[in-house]
This record gives C-alpha cells, structure tokens and sequence, in this order.
C-alpha cells in the first residue's frame, strides 16, 4: 500500500467509526411514577431497595431512583434500550406498591 492510499483510507475509516458509534448511543430515559402507597422513609428505602441487585448496585440499565414522600412518587432514570416503563411499572408492582394503574402483584405485609 503506498501512501497515497494510506492517506485515504485513514479518513474513511474514521468517518465509518464515528457513524457507527451513534448506532450504539445509550438512551437515557427518565420516568416518573404514582406510587400512592409511598408515605414513610422506610417506603422510600424499601422502593431504592426494589432496584438494587445483591452487590448493592442498581439493577442493569437503572442510573438512579429518586423516591418522593410528599408526592407519592418515583422518578426512574434508565436505559430505555434495555429497559421500558413497564418493566419498572412491573418491579414497583412486584415489592407491593401501585405504580401508576398497575396494581401491586402482593399486597405488602403492613397493608394487610
């Protein structure tokens, strides 16, 4: 290859790179959920805790969960590539809190 060609080639693949480093962009989502059964601190522990996995990280393509007492809230930032609002709906519902219109899959022990 001579240097010419080198010359070339060097800029064609830099552009083929950066195009294709766009196709593999993290979305990064935030959602914001009802949750009318969030009221104490220990509800807000208990929603941080629905979306950590053992080693205390959040659960994959989970950044952050920001549980609000005085809204009865959550707001959720994920990765809407590996994840969608209903899954979180799901995991909310799973540990025993309405989230939006889903309703809890159990009801919680203090609940009964």
């Amino acid at each position: 290859m001579n240097n010419r060609s080198i010359i070339c080639t060097l800029p064609c693949i830099a552009l083929m790179l950066a195009l294709c480093g766009g196709c593999f962009r993290q979305e990064v989502r935030t959602a914001e959920f009802d949750v009318p059964g969030l009221e104490t601190a220990q509800d807000a522990e208990a929603m941080r805790e629905a979306f950590r996995e053992d080693d205390g990280g959040w659960m994959p393509g989970v950044y952050e969960v920001t549980p609000n007492i005085e809204q009865n809230s959550v707001v959720i930032q994920y990765n809407s590539d590996a994840l969608r609002r209903m899954n979180l709906e799901y995991r909310i519902a799973k540990h025993g809190y309405r989230a939006d219109s889903r309703p809890p899959a159990e009801p919680r022990p203090d609940m009964e």
